[in-house]
C-alpha cells in the first residue's frame, strides 16, 4: 500500500442541535431534489453557521421530524489551530 500519513490534526467536535420549522427548512433547501439528503442538511447547517459567524466545519448531520419542526443534529468540527 502506498498511502503515507503526512499529518494528523486534533479537532474539537461539537453537536449543534437546531429546531427549525419544517416549512422554513423546506423553503431553504428547495433546490435539492431530496430535501432530507445529507447534502441538503449539510448545506442548511453550513448556511446557519455562516449566519452566526461561526467558522466550524460541518460533518455528518442527522434529523428527526417532530410535529411542525425538524430537529437537525449537526456535528461541527473545530481544528485546534482555528480561531
Amino acid at each position: 500500500m502506498s498511502i503515507k500519513e503526512i499529518q494528523q490534526k486534533t479537532v474539537n467536535v461539537q453537536h449543534k442541535v437546531l429546531q427549525v420549522p419544517t416549512q422554513e427548512y423546506l423553503q431553504k433547501v428547495k433546490e435539492y431534489p431530496e430535501p432530507y439528503s445529507q447534502e441538503a442538511l449539510q448545506c442548511f447547517a453550513s448556511d446557519y453557521l455562516k449566519s452566526i459567524e461561526d467558522n466550524g466545519i460541518i460533518g455528518m448531520v442527522r434529523y428527526d421530524k417532530e410535529d411542525k419542526n425538524i430537529i437537525i443534529d449537526a456535528a461541527v468540527r473545530y481544528p485546534e489551530d482555528m480561531s
